[in-house]
């Protein structure tokens, strides 16, 4: 099985909720935005632009098991996991996040060095049989 795992050393940010201009038009506060892109600069530095995983299948599956060390006590946890997929995704890691079948995280205090260290683990293809229809 391949395993890809990896530090950002910086202090996590949840998701945030979308603005609203007051014509309508839907962003992301720019911290969020920054936060994000100096992540994924960090990952493709690392691994470069290429898609991680196993050729042969045409949709890996993941296990993404994550561990925040923020500077507060603050962030939910869901938020904090959804700014790593969007992150992998964005990196080119990964397709598509609805590849991750299974999550497992947690949030800790660090306030001498924030960071998120994650680990993504492909799993193995399932096998399933198909039925044929009766005509």
């Amino acid at each position: 099985m391949n395993k890809l795992t990896f530090t950002h050393y910086a202090d996590p940010m949840p998701c945030p909720r979308p603005r609203v201009t007051s014509k309508g038009t839907a962003y992301m506060p720019i911290d969020y935005q920054v936060h994000k892109e100096d992540f994924i600069t960090a990952l493709r530095e690392e691994y470069g632009y290429w898609q991680w995983g196993d050729s042969e299948q045409k949709k890996p599956r993941y296990k993404l098991t994550a561990n925040f060390y923020r500077t507060r006590d603050d962030g939910d946890l869901d938020n904090l996991q959804k700014t790593l997929m969007d992150v992998l995704q964005r990196a080119g890691i990964i397709s598509n996040d609805n590849q991750i079948i299974e999550l497992v995280g947690s949030r800790h205090i660090d306030k001498t060095q924030p960071r998120t260290e994650f680990e993504l683990e492909q799993l193995p293809p399932v096998i399933t049989e198909r039925k044929r229809k009766n005509v």
